[in-house]
């Protein structure tokens, strides 16, 4: 089957380097569940920034010494609705230095991995925030088509904001899992419970660090074999150039079995 391949263009827009360490093998099923846990991006999305809590928040003026004189005054401003339904797709493009994850013999190559999520996130309290996501992520090797997968995530838990702790969020949810091959015949599923925490850090009003940890722990997947649990820390930097155009860098470092 013949594939239209965008991705000389798309690295241009967002672009990742992933250089895979090999690792302990444990069968081939083995191999492709670490590829695309290494590949794979967490198909989470934010309801929006915090709430925020300061005394301002709430349309009115800030209080000076002529109040008296002016008399109550209210500020109109355009409130901002919540919407909990989200579509979003991306279309990321990775390179890594070993496609196999093999000791030696090491071959490099692209990956073009567009991904399409569909999320319903309702506002349960305050800062409080059900998540319910559908996330399908493809992707196709430049050379190596023998390597292509798909992963398909369907996630249902909570989010909670925590404003006065510098807008820290706290996340657990349950993630169902399932890796096809390029003919969509299942060679893994995987259920699992995954507990993360993101720290943001803002520099300026274009400028965002966000440093996190995350848990994932499997209870149950099919083959058994290659099931495992990891630990995950990491970092991402996003610029906000213009209204329309930004760059995003990440760096992570998890722990998977025999790294």
């Amino acid at each position: 089957m013949t594939r239209c391949n965008f991705a000389i263009v798309l690295c241009l827009v967002t672009g990742t380097l992933v250089c895979g360490r090999a690792m302990g093998q444990t069968g081939q099923t083995s191999q492709d569940v670490d590829r695309s846990q290494i590949f794979r991006s967490e198909p989470s999305i934010r309801p929006g920034e915090p709430i925020n809590q300061s005394a301002n928040a709430f349309g009115y003026a800030a209080p000076s010494a002529n109040d008296a004189d002016l008399g109550v005054q209210a500020i109109l401003k355009r409130q901002e609705q919540y919407l909990p339904f989200t579509f979003s797709a991306s279309l990321p493009y990775y390179w890594t230095s070993n496609v196999a994850l093999v000791r030696t013999g090491e071959v490099s190559d692209g990956v073009f991995a567009p991904a399409f999520v569909f999320a319903y996130q309702p506002r349960l309290m305050k800062t409080l925030y059900g998540e319910f996501i559908a996330s399908q992520q493809l992707f196709y090797y430049d050379r190596l088509g023998a390597f292509n997968f798909t992963s398909f995530d369907a996630i249902a838990g909570v989010v909670y904001y925590l404003p006065q702790y510098h807008n820290l969020s706290l996340r657990l949810v349950y993630d169902y899992n399932r890796l096809t091959d390029d003919e969509w015949n299942q060679f893994f599923a995987n259920h699992s419970i995954i507990a993360s925490a993101d720290l943001p850090i803002q520099f300026g009003r274009a400028m965002q660090l966000t440093l996190g940890a995350l848990a994932n722990v499997s209870f149950a997947a099919t083959p058994a074999g290659p099931q495992r649990s990891d630990l995950e820390i990491y970092a991402d930097y996003h610029v906000q150039l213009s209204r329309n155009f930004s760059v995003r860098a990440t760096r992570s470092h998890r722990r998977l079995p025999g790294s």
